[in-house]
């Protein structure tokens, strides 16, 4: 089938939409959950991230807010100015609804729990464990416990879905892809059975990963203080940092 006469419908169906325009910038949430990596300097950095995109949040405010109150003193309000109004009303209410989710991540960071003790416990002991973390549970196959050593610079991967993010739609070919999904209503067996088109787009600096389904980019952070070991817990799944809250001891499997 050519995809360029694909019908609206299917693409309707998959395309996923972003929820949010910001209007001066484009910009990504990012939670705790999203990365793939766990270092106590990142609670700065996105603590720094979120406070910038606050105060940007809070200037788009204030403009549009001028701009509604130039409108409104006119003397005569024609049809276009009351559409104008409208239109500023909108984007303002969803200023809003961003300040509130900007909030929300930076609590998340600010109150995050990196459990390094917890780790080392593990690390250190020789008896099998389930651990409770941030993700889920797990048992011992599932997961990991390394030491690395960190120095100079430390990097991450940010993961989104889709629809995460309150960015401007990057028109470029490198950040939109048709790829083959399968709808959720689909009760088939066979893998191959109901797929459909899509045209998946990714927020600014973000890169569809086909196997994972999701858009990623790469952080690197510069001239870390200090040189230190750190223990990290791993989903072996997806090669993720897991965030341990407890756990418990179980019988080893010979």
């Amino acid at each position: 089938m050519n995809k360029s006469t694909l019908p609206s419908l299917l693409i309707t169906l998959c395309f996923i939409a972003h929820a949010f325009t910001l209007v001066a910038q484009s910009a990504v949430l990012i939670t705790p959950k999203d990365v793939d990596r766990y270092y106590p300097e990142q609670k700065e950095f996105y603590l720094e991230y979120y406070d910038n995109l606050s105060t940007q949040n809070q200037l788009d405010q204030e403009k549009l807010i001028n701009e509604k109150a130039l409108i409104s003193k006119r003397k005569r309000l024609r049809s276009k100015d009351i559409r104008a109004i409208q239109s500023i009303e909108s984007e303002l209410d969803s200023l809003i609804q961003q300040s509130k989710l900007i909030l929300e991540n930076t609590s998340m960071w600010a109150n995050i729990n990196y459990n390094q003790d917890k780790n080392e416990e593990l690390f250190l002991s020789s008896n099998c464990y389930d651990i409770n973390t941030t993700r889920g549970i797990f048992s011992p196959e599932e997961y990991s416990v390394d030491e690395i050593s960190v120095s100079n610079s430390i990097t991450w991967s940010e993961h989104v879905k889709t629809y995460n993010h309150i960015s401007q739609i990057d028109e470029s070919s490198n950040n939109q892809k048709w790829v083959k999904k399968k709808p959720k209503n689909c009760v088939s067996s066979d893998p191959d059975d109901c797929l459909v088109w899509c045209l998946i787009t990714c927020p600014l600096e973000f890169e569809y990963n086909t196997d994972n389904q999701i858009c990623s980019r790469h952080i690197v952070v510069d001239n870390i203080k200090s040189t230190y070991q750190k223990i990290e817990v791993v989903l072996l799944s997806t090669n993720q940092e897991l965030i341990v809250i407890d756990f418990r001891e179980i019988e080893c499997d010979n």
